[in-house]
Parts: structure tokens; sequence; C-alpha cells
């Protein structure tokens, strides 16, 4: 929709996830890009969760306790951003952020880079009481000065009447700053939110890189200082993951020393990108001259290389003379199993451990193995059970945390288990048992005998899911029929409940998520999408200006979970002006060639926007730029048809108005819907749609059951094919799906719509839209309900009788001679609430169904002519056959 874009600080919520494999946790930095939708401006959120618990059992005791080490300063107030233990998100704009070495790592996008908050209630302080900030940094810029922005409850929006300077070290070395804010004209009454502009000036220093570990309040510079001299170097006992470009390396913890940097394990390949032919080259590291395979190590399907690296060295790609992609070719050109090894109908436990010791180089810091192992290696053979046990310790050594289904622990249910070969091992056998049945690595139990075929499946697997790589079943279906998505990017921790939730509301398309890069959250977020069905456009990628001669690159993550069915595609641009047309479609053919197959996927303005951002976007809601052709938006639609390839039209038209006392229908809705719909026929698209689902600017009304459902008929009466909800889940919405995580009314209502829709979805998909028209719209109250382009050879339909205004979708049978209708009830569902009585005659049908509130039943006609009886704001479909 238009407007104006708005950044409050208020808007600032918690949204936690993991950036990091590891065994203890870490911390996500998401991006979510808004327009004027309700959507906001590019902006990042910086939190914190915890990893995943393993599913405990009865055999393992309870861990102990340990105290809580006294802190040498007032914590009340203080922030470790890479770790932190408040309620209070941090939010970046104008940043590309990541994680490295256990702090942050910032590169600016734009020439002003901030990190900001609002403080949750609990974590605001009186500005008198704590009056030192102190911030601990590291920059290499060109660059000689930051700023600091305050809000309190006086002033609560940033400005430049509010800010400190910083006098900035550009050398690259950590410095600390302990600065007294009294001197600040807003360091008064309540302190409300605070802003970081860790570099100011007026371009873009792309080159620049600033590391931030923490920034606290206090009421006294000692306790300031004893907060920064509490910092330690940077944690290198957590595996660590760098990612650039086409090539991803994670680094088990223990290995590293002072003084490495991401390029000492980053891929020396210039033509990574190129292969894209589903071999599977080796990653491999030159020792001594030597070139050594790294068995951990994984290409997919377009060249994105990931890789497990223990040591400091050049990697690089080595071709096997073997290349295939099954899982004996897969183990045997890493050097993990031979061809002898792989014929062997049965392994004994020390051949599996022995396998198991040649999957890693340097044995990731520990020294045997089977040294980790408490488990008898004389033992005969290998059965499923112990190939649990045995991949299971594997990750625990390694340190890498895979993503867990905790429902497959039934795999390791019945009488089998205590009386498997491992019954007499140590208490924490169950626990490895199920993280390699809950990642996926083993999916058979018992007490049967592996094979050496059967354990190069094991390992294949192993391998890809300590590199991310989907092992888990998919539940993700294609449908031909209606699809519900919702836009969402989560203020709360990113679970696999979150999914789930998101899911069990009807939606299987999930649009936003964020810009969550390179990191766990990521991975858990599309692997739980994989198991609960849901298709997810990420909103990480849109160029503010797009050059076919020098592209702006896809960010790496796009690449690197490129073989997720759960990844949809891409939104990129978000209400285009034509201005832009030309450059989508060179982005377009771009998209294409670099990701086959993902959605290159564009919404498009509602006719209520004007002539200024039809031509430039929905940010030139100010710009004087007048255009009186009655057909302008007809032609912001052709036109994007005409230029940007895509086999559907996306458009949000929001009906529902308020101005807080009264409630309205926007006047032009039917006609837009038409416009578009029109278009979508001409131009042989899906027609997609979103639909108001929260009150976003005010100026709104929040929809319930009725509104949810009125919207989506109607929708079905123009042909839409997919909805979309705007939206379920936003940091800066009170009223949404979701809050703190639990479902809200708003979720219930609709939940019960979406199921009603969805029921009819394979019923639906039969048939295509041919048109639609009303009747006893006449009137200037339904003016919402009027359109020119009324559809006039809907002829199986004669005697209609009503009333009542009503709306009718016409639809024929796409292989066959049926025939479908829609009927919606068009009284204005804000005023009061009317029924509506119809009567028709189907003259040569007698084969007649109705779809109604969800429920398909046989249309009997009494005398030759049929009736329906429609509540407010309800709708039907009706097919007719002969």
């Amino acid at each position: 929709m238009t407007g104006k874009i708005r950044i409050a600080s208020a808007v600032l919520f918690l949204i936690a996830a993991l950036l990091l494999p590891s065994c203890t946790g870490g911390d996500t930095v998401t991006t979510t890009v808004e327009t004027d939708t309700g959507k906001m401006t590019e902006t990042e959120q910086i939190t914190e969760t915890e990893t995943e618990t393993e599913t405990e059992t009865e055999e393992e005791t309870e861990a102990e306790t340990e105290p809580v080490p006294e802190l040498p300063y007032d914590n009340t107030h203080a922030y470790i951003f890479a770790d932190s233990d408040k309620k209070t998100s941090w939010v970046t704009q104008g940043l590309d952020v990541s994680r490295e070495f256990n702090v942050l790592k910032l590169i600016p996008t734009n020439n002003d880079p901030m990190i900001f908050c609002a403080f949750d209630e609990s974590e605001t302080f009186d500005s008198q009481e704590y009056p030192y900030v102190a911030y601990r940094y590291s920059a290499k810029t060109y660059y000689t000065e930051g700023v600091l922005y305050v809000g309190s409850e006086n002033h609560p929006d940033f400005s430049d009447d509010g800010l400190t300077w910083i006098n900035l070290d550009n050398s690259g070395a950590w410095k600390n700053d302990i600065i007294d804010m009294r001197k600040n004209n807003f360091w008064e009454g309540k302190i409300t939110s605070f802003r970081i502009d860790p570099i100011n000036g007026g371009a873009l220093d792309d080159k620049a890189v600033i590391y931030l570990d923490r920034v606290g309040f206090f009421k006294t510079k000692e306790d300031a200082a004893a907060f920064l001299n509490a910092a330690s170097e940077p944690d290198y006992s957590q595996a660590v993951a760098f990612s650039k470009g086409f090539a991803k390396a994670t680094v088990p913890g223990g290995v590293l020393s002072n003084g490495y940097s991401s390029d000492d394990y980053l891929m020396k390949v210039e033509s990574a990108a190129e292969i894209k032919n589903g071999v599977t080259p080796l990653v491999a590291v030159k020792v001594d001259g030597k070139t050594v395979p790294v068995p951990i190590s994984y290409v997919n399907s377009v060249g994105f290389i990931t890789y497990l690296a223990e040591q400091k060295g050049e990697y690089s790609l080595y071709y096997p003379e073997l290349a295939g992609s099954d899982d004996e070719t897969f183990v045997k050109v890493r050097g993990i199993m031979s061809d002898a090894d792989i014929a062997k109908k049965t392994l004994t436990v020390k051949e599996a451990v022995e396998i198991l010791n040649k999957t890693l180089v340097k044995n990731g810091g520990v020294d045997s193995f089977a040294k980790a192992l408490e488990i008898d290696l004389n033992s005969d053979t290998l059965c499923f059970y112990t190939a649990a046990y045995l991949t299971g310790a594997f990750l625990e050594c390694v340190g890498v945390t895979p993503y867990t289904d905790s429902g497959r622990t039934s795999l390791a249910e019945g009488p089998e288990f205590s009386a498997s070969s491992i019954a007499d091992l140590t208490k924490n056998t169950n626990k490895k048992i199920f993280l390699s049945l809950c990642a996926g690595i083993v999916d058979e139990t018992g007490k049967d005998n592996v094979s050496g075929k059967q354990f190069a499946t094991v390992i294949t697997k192993l391998i890809k899911a300590i590199l991310g790589q989907p092992i888990l079943p998919s539940n993700i279906k294609e449908s031909g029929g209606i699809t519900i998505g919702a836009w969402a990017n989560f203020p709360f921790k990113i679970t696999d409940n979150t999914i789930k939730t998101f899911s069990e509301c009807g939606i299987d398309m999930l649009v936003n998520l964020g810009d969550i890069e390179n990191q766990e959250t990521l991975g858990l977020a599309l692997n739980s999408a994989r198991k609960y069905g849901v298709k997810v456009l990420r909103y990480n990628y849109s160029p503010s200006k797009f050059k076919a001669s020098k592209p702006d690159k896809i960010p790496s993550s796009n690449y690197e979970y490129y073989d997720y069915d759960s990844y949809l595609g891409n939104m990129i641009y978000d209400e285009p002006g034509t201005d832009k047309y030309g450059s989508m479609a060179e982005l377009t053919e771009y998209y294409n060639k670099e990701l086959p197959g993902k959605l290159c996927y564009y919404n498009l303005l509602p006719m209520y926007a004007n002539a200024a951002q039809l031509k430039y976007g929905a940010a030139a809601s100010k710009i004087a730029y007048y255009d009186e052709d009655p057909d302008l938006y007809k032609k912001y639609v052709e036109a994007y048809a005409e230029t940007v390839p895509g086999d559907y039209m996306c458009v949000d038209i929001y009906p529902y108005r308020s101005n807080g006392k009264n409630k309205s229908t926007y006047k032009g809705y039917l006609k837009n819907m038409d416009i578009f719909a029109t278009a979508c026929r001409k131009y042989d698209r899906d027609f997609w749609l979103y639909i108001q689902s929260t009150d976003y600017d005010g100026g709104k009304w929040i929809p319930n059951y009725d509104d949810f459902r009125w919207q989506m008929y109607i929708g079905m009466s123009f042909g839409v094919k997919t909805f979309i909800h705007f939206v379920y889940s936003w940091g800066g919405y009170e009223n949404t799906f979701v809050k703190d995580g639990e479902p809200t009314d708003i979720y219930y209502a609709a939940q019960k719509a979406n199921n009603e829709i969805l029921a009819m979805s394979d019923e639906y998909a039969r048939y295509k839209n041919v048109g639609a028209f009303n009747m006893n719209c006449e009137k200037t109250k339904y003016d919402y309900a009027k359109f020119d382009n009324q559809y006039k050879d809907f002829n199986i339909l004669t005697d209609i009788t009503s009333s009542e205004p009503l709306l009718f979708g016409c639809f024929e049978e796409k292989d066959g001679d049926g025939y479908a209708f829609t009927v919606v009830n068009m009284n204005n569902i804000n005023t009061k609430p009317t029924a509506a009585h119809l009567s028709f005659r189907l003259d040569g049908y007698d084969n007649v169904y109705i779809w109604q509130g969800g429920v398909k039943t046989k249309l009997t006609p009494h005398g030759g002519e049929y009736s329906v009886d429609l509540a407010s704001s309800e709708g039907v479909f009706i097919t007719v056959g002969k």
C-alpha cells in the first residue's frame, strides 16, 4: 500500500536464533526489508537463543547446577552483543552483519550504518542514576567520527538534537570508550532507547570493517571500566563458521589460535560458481606440498562448497577420477571407505570406528575418536543401534550441532532397544543414539547387521548433516490448487515450534523470514519448513539499483541452501514503479540463471497508489507528480506483464478502513481486483493477492473470521490462486497472529477461514477463471463492489433472483465441459450484518455440488430452481456438470 515509511524505536522486538554451529549455542542477525505496505525499511535484528536440547532419557543423570559467577560490575544495564542475557534486542540498519570469533562483524552497506534498540520496559533506566556509557569496538575505516543517539520519555525519537560525537579510533585496534552522557540534551528522565552510528560520514565506506563487543550504562566510571576490562579475547573454544562467496568453512573448536582470520580457511578457487553439473569434487588442503582430501566436504547442485576445516591452509577444488552422486562413490572419492569396505556383507564395530576415524584428518582435535568411546571394539558385528551410537558420538566430538527432529526418537522404541548389543554402554548412550536418529543419519533401528554399503549411506548422511545439507524427509507438496501464505518476520525465538505453529494455521508459504545469513537459525527454519510442508520466500536480496553489466551479487546463503525444497525463492522488490521494470527484467534473467528453479518474486502496487508511486515506487508518496490518464493503473499492471517475465502477478489490496470510530470499505476494491484479474487472464499469469490481516498503520481495522473469508471468496471470484496474509508476525505491529510466540484471536480466526478455503483447493484447481459479474450493486453504498469489466457470457445461469448485492465468479473446467461459479454476499460487512437469499436455474445440468463452510454437499433443485442462503460476508463455490 501507499503511505509514509515509519521507523520508530518502539518497534524493536526479540528474534532469537543461532549463528554458528556449536554445542553451546550462539547468536543471530536477521535483516528485514519493508515498504509502504507497513513493512519497515531495511533493518537487522540481533538476538540470542539456546540450542535445541536433545531428548533426555531416564538413564541420564541430572547435570549439576553450576554457580553463576559474580561479575565485577553492575550488570543491570550491560549488553554484550554476541551473548546478551537481556530482553532488549539490538537492531541494525545499513550493515551486513555476521559473527566472527564471538563478536559482531559489521560491513557497511549504505552511508548511514547504525545499531539501535528500544529498551524493554524492565530495562529502561533513570538518566542521572546511570550517566556513564561504556563502549568497546574495533573499526578499520577512513572515517574518524561516530555518533551516539538517545531516546528518552521526553524525547522518544532519535534526532540530531540528542546526539553525542565519538572520536573514532579507526586503526582496527580494539578500543574502550567511557562517555559521560549528562551533556547530551536528551539525557534526562527515563532513557527508553539508544543508537550507535559506529562510523559517521556522507558516503558509503564499503571497505570498512567494524567489530562490536559490548555497550553498557553505569553509575560510576569505575563500574564502566570493570565492564570493559572483563572483555576477553575472541572465543576460539566454539566451532566457528566462515563464509564468503561460494565456500563456507566450519572450523571445530579448540584448533584455532589468536590471530587467525577467515581468509586462512576460505576456498582458493576462481570457478566454484560455475560448477553446476551435479559432480561432487573433493575439497583439499595442501600439506607439505601434498594434496590431502578433506572428507567432510560437499558441493551442492549450484556449486556451493561447504567443508570442515581442521587446519590452516590453502583449500582448493580437487577433481577425483570417480565422480557421482551415489553414496558408495561419495565415500570412496573422499578416501573414507574402500571398495573392499563397501563390499562387506557385515561390518564389525572396530571396522566402523576405523572408518569414522578416516572421516577426520586430525580427528577434530581429539587424539583418537576411539578414545572418546566407551565401547568394546572387539564386539563382533555392527548393528543399527550401534551405528547410531557411533555417529551420535562422532557428532559430539566434532562439536557441530546438526538440525534434529525430536519426533524421530520413536525409532528407538520397542523391546529391541534394551536387548541390543549396546545395552551395557554408558548412561549417555541413549542421548547419542537419539542424536543420530533425530538428525536423520540412521533411519533403521534394531539388531540387524549393517553392511558396508549401508554404512556408506550412513557416512554420507553424517557428512551432509554436519555441513547443513537437507537430510530429514520433506513434507513439501506441489499443489495446483490454492496456496495460503503469510508475511512473517518473527519478533521472538525462531524454533521448530515457530514453524509448526505457522503451518497449523493452514499456511504453507512464508514470505520474508528476514535476512538470516550464514547461521544455524536459517538451517533450522528451512529444515522445520521441510518437516511441516512450508515453502519460504526469503527477503534478503533487494538491490537498490541493478545493472546487468555489473549485477549485485546474490547473498551466498541462497546458494548454500539451494537444495532445500523449502527454499522457494526470493522476494526482490515490493511495490516498484514502472521506472524499475527494465532493470527488473534484467535482474530476473540474472536470477534465473544463477538460481534456476527458484522464484524471483515481486509484489505490485494497488490502485490507490498515486501517479508518482506508480512511476517511481511506493516510497515516492510525497513526490508532486500527476498523470490524468484514467487508465494509468491498468497500464502500470500491463507494462509489468509485458516487461518482466514470470508465470504469476502479485498485488496487495487492503479494503478495510477505519478512523477509530467508523469503519468503511475501499471504494475501488473490486475495480482494482478486476483490472488485475483481467491482466492475469490476458497474459496467462496466476493471480496472487495479499489480504489485510491486521491494522498496520492505525487507519485500518483488525479482521475477524468474517472479514478474512470475505476477502478470500472475493479473491477466488477473480481467480486468485495464492493468498498471502499481511501480516502474520512483525516487530512493529501489536495485533498479529502471534504475540510473544503464542497464537492470538486473529490466528484462530484466520485458521478457520484458511481451512475453509483449503477444503475446496483440489476442486478449485480443476477450473480456470473466465471473469466475474455482480448484481444489485448500483447504490452508492456499494461503490466498493462496482467494476467495469462485467462478464456477460456465463450462460449456464438463468433466472437469477436476489434482492441483495452479490458477486459471481465464473469458471470453466480445464479438462472437461463442466463449469463452476462463486457467489459472495456483498453487503457491507462493516455495518449491520445482512444475509442474502439467491435462487437460480441451471437448465440442462443436474450434477450440482456446493462448497459451503468448507463442506461439500449435493445441491438439489425444487421445481427446477436452486436456492442458496448466504450469511453476511459468506461465499460459496458451486460446481456444475451434466
